[in-house]
C-alpha cells in the first residue's frame, strides 16, 4: 500500500512492532494532529492459540538461532508449550501475547476490525473493498516444517490457563464476518490459495509485530497486524501494493 500511503512504519522495530496500547498512547495522536478531520480505523488478523504457538516453535528452531537461549531446536512442541505455560517463561517461549497486543493496556480490545488468519480471505475481501484493489494469495515466508504434536493434557491446561487467547480468536471469526462488505462474501478474494482456505491451512506465518500503513484511500486506516514472522507476499494483477518492499505489480498484506 505505499503507493497510496501518506506514512508506513516499518523501521526501526519498535515502531514496526508497536503494539496497540503504544499505538493509541504515541501515534494516535499523533496521527489525530496530522488527520484532524479524518477518522483512523484499525485492523488486525489473529491466529489460533495453538497454531499461532507452533509457528513461534517452528520459526524459532531455525538453524541461525543454533545456541541461542531462544532456539527451540532440541525441544519437542510440548516443551515450548510448557515454557510459555511457565513463570517466569524461559528465553525460547517469550513470545508475548496476542490478546495483550491488540489491547489497550487494561484488557480491553482496542482493535476495530479483527479476522481470524486462518479466514485471511475475509480480510483479503474487506481490504478489496475498502481500498479498491484486486488480490491474488501466493504463499511466502513458511517456517520449516517440524513434528507439532500437543498432547491432549497439555492442550487442556493452555485452554484453562489462556482462555483470553482463544476467547480473542473466536471472536475475530465474528468481527470478521460482520466487517465484510454485504456485496461481498469470503472467497471472492481470487487466488491460488481458495482450496487451502477450506482445509484451513494458512498461505504464511503469523504472530507477534504490528505493520502500520496509513492510507488515505477512502478514510486513513491504521493496520496493526500480529504476527511472528516477515509478511507473505500477495501477487496482484491489478496491483497497487500493501507491500514491506514496493514490487510493480505485487501486493503483500501484513498477516
Amino acid at each position: 500500500m505505499r503507493a497510496r500511503a501518506d506514512a508506513v512504519l516499518d523501521f526501526p522495530p519498535e515502531l514496526k512492532h508497536v503494539p496497540a496500547f503504544r499505538y493509541n498512547r504515541f501515534l494516535k495522536p499523533l496521527f489525530g494532529v496530522i488527520e484532524a478531520d479524518r477518522k483512523l480505523e484499525t485492523m488486525a488478523l489473529v491466529r489460533e492459540p495453538v497454531s499461532w504457538l507452533s509457528s513461534w516453535y517452528r520459526y524459532r528452531g531455525r538453524r541461525d538461532l543454533d545456541g541461542h537461549p531462544n532456539s527451540t531446536r532440541d525441544l519437542t512442541f510440548d516443551a515450548f508449550v510448557e515454557g510459555y505455560l511457565s513463570n517466569p517463561r524461559p528465553p525460547f517461549a517469550q513470545v508475548g501475547s496476542p490478546r495483550k497486543f491488540v489491547s489497550n493496556g487494561q484488557g480491553k480490545v482496542a482493535v476495530r476490525h479483527l479476522f481470524q488468519y486462518e479466514q485471511i480471505d475475509k480480510a483479503a475481501a474487506f481490504l478489496e473493498a475498502r481500498l479498491d484493489v484486486s488480490m491474488t494469495l501466493e504463499r511466502k515466508n513458511v517456517s520449516p516444517a517440524r513434528p507439532l504434536a500437543l498432547s491432549a493434557a497439555l492442550e487442556t491446561r493452555l485452554r484453562a490457563e489462556c482462555p483470553e487467547e482463544f476467547s480473542l480468536w473466536e471472536r475475530a471469526a465474528r468481527c470478521g464476518s460482520a466487517a465484510l462488505p454485504k456485496a461481498m462474501k469470503p472467497g471472492d478474494c481470487r487466488g491460488e490459495h481458495a482450496s487451502l482456505f477450506e482445509q484451513r491451512e494458512v498461505p504464511g506465518e503469523v504472530a507477534g509485530c504490528m505493520h502500520m500503513v496509513v492510507s488515505r484511500q477512502i478514510r486513513p486506516t491504521i493496520l496493526p497486524m500480529p504476527m511472528p514472522m516477515p509478511m507473505p507476499m500477495l501477487s496482484a494483477p491489478a496491483a497497487r501494493s500493501l507491500a514491506p518492499k514496493w514490487i510493480p505489480g505485487r501486493v503483500a498484506i501484513p498477516q
